[in-house]
């Protein structure tokens, strides 16, 4: 990360608390104002003064909010390539009477009455399995299934994940740039094209 990098010996697979624990570091260290529970509801830009007019709603735990207007020069939108949830809609929903949700929208299971219902998890990804650990521990005797249309791909450590990330995000990695514009620089269908041949060569090794 910028002006701090990860050590040397930082684990290729970091368990989420480890990593929490650094990003929590690396705030109070930068002295970074970190505002959670906040949302961009929008951006206008000032050439004349060359500077930004930002509204940021700012939630609190009780669901209140308030406004604050930033004025910065600069932007920097970091919201990832994969942040905005692909919402479907199932033939029969509108008539469904439970509650239907999208697991980007899942919050905290406790807010949820769940106790003695049925709760079906579609998808099972690492949203899907927290979601349904986070209903158990809270739900007093809800029955959660998990639903699984496909089956799931594994691949191994020792040659599988060598091959997808050879040379990027490892300890053979130069430098954490480096590593982005090897794996940002081809467009996502042509990566998906390259991926067919690539499963092969895995499944084959």
């Amino acid at each position: 990360m910028a002006y701090l990098p990860f050590p040397k010996n930082w684990p290729q697979f970091t368990p989420k608390d480890k990593l929490g624990d650094w990003f929590e570091a690396y705030a109070s260290l930068m002295e970074l104002n970190v505002w959670t529970r906040s949302k961009v509801e929008g951006a206008i830009y000032d050439d004349a003064k060359s500077s930004w007019t930002v509204n940021i709603r700012r939630y609190n735990e009780d669901g209140t909010s308030r406004e604050r207007i930033l004025k910065p020069g600069h932007i920097v939108w970091a919201t990832g390539h994969a942040g905005e949830p692909q919402i479907h809609a199932f033939p029969g929903q509108d008539s469904y009477q439970g509650v239907v949700y999208h697991g980007s929208q899942h919050e905290d299971a406790s807010k949820y009455d769940v106790k003695g219902k049925k709760v079906v998890v579609v998808g099972t990804g690492n949203s899907g399995h927290d979601i349904c650990k986070s209903i158990q521990l809270w739900s007093n005797g809800a029955e959660v299934t998990m639903v699984q249309r496909s089956g799931t791909y594994v691949l191994t450590l020792d040659k599988g994940e060598f091959m997808l990330h050879e040379g990027c995000h490892d300890e053979n990695t130069t430098s954490t740039e480096q590593a982005d514009i090897i794996a940002e620089s081809l467009p996502f269908p042509v990566q998906f094209a390259l991926n067919v041949f690539l499963t092969e060569r895995i499944a084959e090794a």
